[in-house]
């Protein structure tokens, strides 16, 4: 299938520049195909509107780990592509007005609208993130506009002193950096990150050296051909894409209502008794936005195999694609909501094995549950039932408590 060799033809190219990191390199790909077919004018339909099949991304790693250099050679595979400066854009920083525009009035009062570039962006990539969501004046108002600018359909809406800004927005934001305090006022207070693709990853020293050595070896990539050559394939397989009827592409009926019963199944695994309180309402507002990635990325799949129709297989498709965005949110919510990953883990180990030895030998799992459940009313213990057995079983696994069969589906537990 098309998809399938599009995908091979990226890998090649962004293994000359990135080492590691397949998650990286899976999603800048829809990444990719969302910003291209958004230029073409390709769109998928929902409540009797277009939809853009873009994908922001938010890629939160240590420095030195890859996400510059995804970002870059992504970047720079857009222009190959064919689009411009004007449509593609890498910075550092922008000024806000530059990004979204302003109304004056000339010498003759004459009111001018000044559009800015966002109007004529399809990618805006923004190479260090955390410079977004640092608390400030300016960049308050700047995620602001993102949000809108990141909604379907798209949007730039800005009351000024004389007059309003306004037009549609079709640019696919994308952002990297490194883990920092900020990104928890963030999770708490906005939707910013919600319309995002979050990817979070904390490599081990072992995967830190192995991107050491093999960032070394990419300097044996010495023949600049065969990155043209590359990307001369790319843009020829990518300008294969079929054209739907009208460019816009649906969804099957009766797929959908089978994807139903997926999707509340992810919902029971990943965000149902996670967590508690404000902790888990948030939670609850990345999984509202879900649905949408999942019909981007089923949307581009379709398209890009020449189907008239997004199937059941698409959107299962998606929801796979969707499950390192998943796992990162769990993981920067265990960040930021009780402390580092592994000091919390303990401290949550250490009041299981509390209890178990305090009933070693007469304490079943429904027992330690019970227990944990009366410690999260007292303000005692920060997560929910589906995440509180998870980490039981693990601890199960990994031999930190042990546990003995007494009856049909009935455990003893205790510890050594």
């Amino acid at each position: 299938m098309l998809h399938d060799d599009l995908w091979r033809l990226w890998k090649d190219y962004i293994d000359y520049y990135l080492v590691g990191n397949p998650h990286l390199k899976k999603i800048f790909f829809h990444a990719m195909v969302g910003v291209w077919l958004t230029y073409k004018g390709y769109y998928y339909m929902e409540s009797a509107e277009k939809r853009s099949t873009r994908v922001p991304i938010f890629a939160i790693q240590d420095s030195g780990t890859g996400k510059s250099q995804c970002m870059r050679a992504w970047h720079k595979l857009l222009r190959a592509l064919g689009l411009s400066d004007e449509q593609a854009r890498w910075t550092i920083k922008d000024n806000e007005a530059s990004l979204t525009g302003t109304v004056y009035q000339d010498e003759k009062g004459k009111t001018i609208i000044h559009k800015g570039s966002l109007s004529r962006l399809y990618s805006l990539t923004w190479d260090e993130g955390s410079v977004v969501l640092r608390p400030s004046a300016y960049m308050d108002v700047l995620t602001d506009v993102f949000q809108g600018v990141m909604d379907e359909p798209g949007e730039v809406s800005k009351g000024m002193r004389f007059g309003t800004l306004k037009y549609p927005c079709f640019t696919t934001i994308m952002a990297g950096s490194y883990m920092f305090d900020a990104f928890k006022k963030t999770l708490l207070t906005k939707g910013f990150l919600q319309r995002m693709y979050i990817s979070y990853k904390k490599f081990t020293e072992k995967e830190k050296r192995d991107i050491r050595i093999g960032v070394n070896l990419l300097k044996l990539g010495q023949d600049p051909a065969k990155i043209r050559k590359l990307k001369g394939a790319l843009k020829r397989t990518i300008n294969k894409v079929p054209e739907p009827q009208g460019r816009i592409i649906k969804f099957d009926i009766e797929g959908v209502k089978l994807f139903d019963l997926e999707i509340e199944k992810t919902y029971r695994k990943y965000i149902e008794y996670q967590f508690s309180g404000d902790k888990q309402e948030t939670l609850e507002t990345f999984f509202h936005r879900l649905h949408v990635l999942i019909d981007k990325i089923a949307a581009q799949r379709a398209i890009v195999n020449g189907k008239q129709y997004v199937t059941y297989e698409d959107m299962m498709y998606a929801l796979g694609e969707c499950s390192w965005h998943l796992n990162s949110l769990l993981k920067i919510f265990d960040y930021f909501f009780a402390g580092k990953i592994v000091t919390s883990g303990e401290k949550r180990e250490q009041v299981i094995e509390d209890i178990v030895r305090q009933y070693s030998g007469d304490i079943t799992q429904g027992g330690i549950l019970l227990h944990l459940r009366k410690f999260k009313k007292q303000g005692r213990w920060d997560l929910g039932y589906n995440r509180s057995l998870a980490l039981l079983e693990q601890m199960e696994k990994e031999h930190k408590v042990f546990v003995k069969n007494v009856g049909k589906n009935k455990k003893i537990y205790f510890i050594q």
